[in-house]
């Protein structure tokens, strides 16, 4: 979510608005301050590793039909969220750095940036519930799992997450709190959307509220580790074809999964739960952030987070880190096959020159 903006006072006169057209242009001119040049090569280097990252596992996940899980396919939704933060609104946030926290774009590219950033936002906090729902499914009733979460239920989950955060997102666009102000501030160099009312029923449903659906869900997860840790030596000692050792044995599995995903969500919050405290504390109490902290923890660490998430995939799950490694050998054979070609085919050229030189 976009706070780069600030309240704008009224400006009336066409010879002031001129003198700020020119103006901005000037601001604009100006080269990056050590420190925005620093924050925007740390960007940079974020969004090149969260492009490279998230292509990989939807790609490897798409291409390799073992993988095909539900489970899969609810990540796959998280990471294309995490893809549209690198490729539509982490440049914007580049561009915006670099001109020294001044907007230089038009005011529909402020509209684009602030709709691609609630969307992202809602629709990577949409995907983590449902996979905690999914997760929940599993350990609650490993038996049905197959019954009750078939692939088609998970392509379901994924458009009604995608819906509710462009719909969100739409809502941007109407100003909640004063009709007859600008929805979004994209003059005297700054792109905001600065409605007091709108974010806080926003960051309330598309937030807190999928959030208390996670923690809810990964506490009973919790309960049945411990759970399961119990059983462990009384499950020992039971026929290997019971219904219950069979049962146990399939809870086990989907914990593993379940610990990937409570890592994935721990992330999730370290990076993005000071963001939304942060945003209501200033929605409601006028608080200015340092420097320092609205760097950290209003522009790097929600960025950071769509870059980490295809690590804590491969780190958690064997198959998908094989694969992905095999899809980079194999690109990079293309790549050394295709270079040694263009090398023999200059090499016939080469000769003739090197002959009729000779003679």
């Amino acid at each position: 979510m976009n706070l780069s903006g600030n309240n704008l006072s009224e400006v009336g006169g066409s010879q002031l608005l001129s003198n700020l057209s020119q103006q901005s242009k000037a601001f604009c001119e100006v080269p990056p301050y050590t420190e925005n040049l620093a924050i925007g090569i740390l960007l940079i280097a974020i969004c090149i590793v969260t492009v490279c990252g998230n292509s990989a596992i939807g790609v490897t996940v798409g291409a390799n039909r073992a993988l095909h899980t539900t489970t899969n396919l609810l990540i796959s939704s998280l990471a294309l969220a995490d893809l549209l933060v690198s490729l539509l609104s982490m440049p914007f946030r580049i561009n915006f750095t670099l001109h020294n926290k001044k907007w230089c774009l038009s005011k529909t590219a402020c509209a684009l940036w602030v709709w691609v950033d609630l969307a992202s936002c809602s629709a990577s906090i949409g995907s983590l519930a449902a996979v905690s729902i999914e997760r929940f499914i599993a350990i609650k009733y490993p038996l049905r799992y197959s019954v009750l979460m078939p692939q088609r239920t998970a392509c379901a989950m994924i458009l009604v997450v995608w819906f509710y955060s462009a719909f969100w997102a739409t809502l941007g666009h109407y100003n909640w709190t004063n009709r007859q102000t600008e929805t979004f501030n994209a003059v005297h160099y700054t792109c905001g959307k600065t409605d007091r009312l709108y974010y806080t029923v926003v960051a309330g449903l598309a937030f807190f509220l999928p959030l208390g659906i996670i923690v809810g869900a990964y506490s009973y997860i919790t309960k049945v580790v411990f759970q399961q840790r119990r059983r462990t030596l009384s499950n020992a000692v039971r026929p290997a074809g019971s219904i219950q050792a069979i049962r146990s044995f399939r809870v086990l599995q989907e914990l593993k999964a379940a610990k990937m995903m409570a890592c994935v969500v721990g992330v999730f919050c370290i990076c993005w739960l000071p963001f939304f405290i942060l945003l209501y504390v200033s929605l409601w109490r006028g608080l200015q952030h340092k420097p320092a902290i609205r760097e950290i923890f209003l522009t790097i660490l929600p960025n950071l987070n769509s870059s980490l998430n295809p690590f804590i995939y491969m780190l958690f799950t064997r198959e998908l880190r094989l694969q992905v490694a095999n899809m980079l050998f194999k690109t990079m054979r293309v790549l050394k096959l295709g270079r040694s070609d263009r090398q023999n085919s200059l090499e016939p050229t080469s000769s003739v020159f090197g002959h009729a030189t000779n003679n």
